[in-house]
């Protein structure tokens, strides 16, 4: 990879960066945090919903089909929900609650997918016994998560805050590293 010629400043100028957002991660009690977290847990449920639900909806059809719509619709409201929370229409409480229903739902419509599809040899789909093991798996923690959250959303606001600390940390080492060496000949004629 061809290096450039200023990369210590580009590293320097990323870990004010990360030390600043993971300062305002974490003041007033990470109220502010908390927000951003709500916006960026919308936008993964959004790329979720497109890049993963969206073409696996247009390839289905019939009551596969039917219960990938109301997945994403599901998580298209919830979504929704976290961007109305920032303008305090209603409150969607907590992103292990969220997480625990996106892998909830996701299993469940795999598991009836795998109980339309048993058997049809034209399906093209082969479902081993590990595969429903692991969508049991899903079910399971994703109730679990939803029922009893084992994480709060301040401990995930806290957890990116330091990630982002870690991250200036690793920039300023790697502005260090790259920083220019002097020049030899300056050297010799002084």
């Amino acid at each position: 990879m061809k290096r450039f010629k200023n990369d210590w400043l580009v590293y320097f100028i990323l870990s004010v960066l990360a030390i600043g957002l993971g300062i305002v991660l974490i003041v007033e009690d990470c109220k502010f945090g908390l927000d951003i977290l709500n916006i960026v847990i919308a936008v993964l449920l959004i790329v979720y919903l497109i890049l993963y639900l969206a073409p696996i909806m247009s390839k289905k059809r019939g009551k596969i089909q039917i219960l990938t719509i109301v997945e994403f619709v599901i998580i298209a409201l919830i979504a929704l929900g976290l961007v109305l929370q920032q303008f305090k229409v209603f409150n969607i409480a907590g992103s292990c609650k969220i997480l625990g229903l996106v892998l909830w739902l996701r299993a469940v419509v795999e598991l009836f997918r795998a109980y339309f599809y048993r058997g049809k040899e034209n399906s093209g789909y082969s479902y081993s016994i590990w595969y429903f093991i692991i969508m049991l798996v899903l079910i399971t923690l994703g109730t679990w998560m939803f029922a009893s959250p084992f994480f709060a959303d301040k401990q995930v606001v806290i957890a990116l805050a330091v990630i982002l600390f870690l991250l200036a940390v690793t920039f300023i080492i790697l502005g260090i590293i790259y920083l220019p060496k002097a020049n030899k000949k300056s050297k010799k004629n002084k």
